[in-house]
């Protein structure tokens, strides 16, 4: 610890170490001396709220530091988010939005004290959209599916046939389909998150002799 005017009655100390600090006051007056001695606790902590995240889903589980012989509690400005158990250090999270970051604070009360860290959780959830299924009466169609918004897209042929002209365009055109049903895959990609849907071209072509 550190005196700043030890001569002083009222002085400001710093530096403080965690536990029980001991101060002595002695007054001295001649050959004569008396002291007496005060105990100042530093409680001072810190905790932590866990790592950010990048999820692909509605719920997410929180890791908050255990607040040992404390207390602690959950919250966030999202007003739409439900947190199961507030108090729990690790609780169950319900409600994020697909391509939406969320903030959580977790506070710890201690002995008189107050610490707390913040968490920010990614998630990174998309949805594929291949688009309606279609009817053509010739071997080639335009794709439909809907452009991603975050992330990147990739057709390919699950059963038939056909060649997709840029498989990375949401809108592509497809020429050489089967006959009958032909199922195209639209896959979406954003970070570790991955969804698909599917569509089905049918070719009704038929040939008159």
């Amino acid at each position: 610890s550190m005196i700043f005017t030890p001569s002083n009655n009222e002085t400001v100390v710093s530096a403080l170490c965690p536990g029980v600090n001991v101060f002595r006051w002695t007054v001295e007056n001649g050959l004569c001396s008396d002291s007496d001695e005060v105990q100042v606790s530093e409680n001072m902590f810190y905790t932590t709220a866990g790592f950010d995240q990048h999820v692909c889903d509605t719920i997410v589980t929180l890791q908050g530091q255990d607040p040992s012989h404390g207390y602690g509690y959950w919250s966030t400005p999202h007003p739409d988010i439900t947190i199961i158990d507030p108090t729990s250090n690790s609780p169950v999270v319900y409600g994020l939005q697909p391509l939406t970051a969320y903030t959580f604070r977790w506070t710890v009360y201690k002995n008189g004290c107050t610490a707390w860290d913040e968490v920010v959780i990614y998630n990174d959830l998309i949805h594929a959209n291949a688009g309606g299924d279609q009817t053509v009466c010739v071997s080639n169609a335009i794709l439909s599916a809907e452009q991603p918004i975050a992330g990147t897209g990739e057709w390919s042929i699950s059963s038939g046939a056909g060649i997709v002209l840029d498989p990375t365009y949401f809108a592509s055109s497809v020429s050489g389909l089967g006959s009958g049903h032909n199922v195209l895959i639209w896959t979406v990609t954003n970070l570790t998150c991955v969804d698909a849907d599917e569509v089905v071209i049918t070719n009704n072509t038929v040939t008159a002799t």
